[in-house]
């Protein structure tokens, strides 16, 4: 009876998150890694949970979380998605960290994702969101401001 219980709450949750999740495999499968498609429903490059994540694994997983807060992500639902993909805090926080020295040393104007960085910091969803929001500061100031041009009225 508990476990139904659970099952239910378990997928209700992920209903209200908008997680999918990809069909059981065997034992069999598992152990062997295979997979079915390397992108979930959601077009996203899916994560395997046995191994340890790289660089890429990393990013792919913070840009979902950074198109979640432009979609209007509210801190819960921010902490929903961390924990529904299993996501070691303090892993993503050191990657984090290096990410964002790698972004604040490039030349390249990077303004909609440091907006997103901010946005993700100003909602205060952790220590992801602690980080996010010092190196997308670092990186606001940092960028060239555009030139203003005042205009006084015709020139006479």
């Amino acid at each position: 009876m508990l476990r139904r219980i659970w099952q239910w709450l378990k997928r209700l949750f992920q209903r209200l998150l908008n997680i999918r999740t990809p069909p059981q495999s065997s034992p069999d499968q598992r152990e062997r890694g295979s997979i079915a498609s390397p992108l979930d429903p959601g077009g996203h490059r899916r994560v395997e949970l046995d191994k340890p994540l790289n660089d890429a694994d990393y990013e792919n997983l913070f840009m979902q979380l950074l198109e979640g807060v432009h979609q209007g992500w509210s801190r819960g639902k921010i902490k929903g998605f961390l924990l529904a993909k299993s996501i070691n805090e303090a892993e993503m926080v050191a990657w984090l960290q290096e990410f964002g020295r790698k972004l604040l040393e490039s030349p390249q104007p990077n303004q909609e994702l440091v907006q997103r960085m901010v946005r993700l910091g100003e909602l205060d969803s952790g220590e992801i969101s602690k980080v996010a929001y010092e190196i997308g500061i670092q990186r606001l100031i940092k960028e060239p401001k555009a030139e203003v041009w005042e205009y006084d009225g015709l020139d006479k």
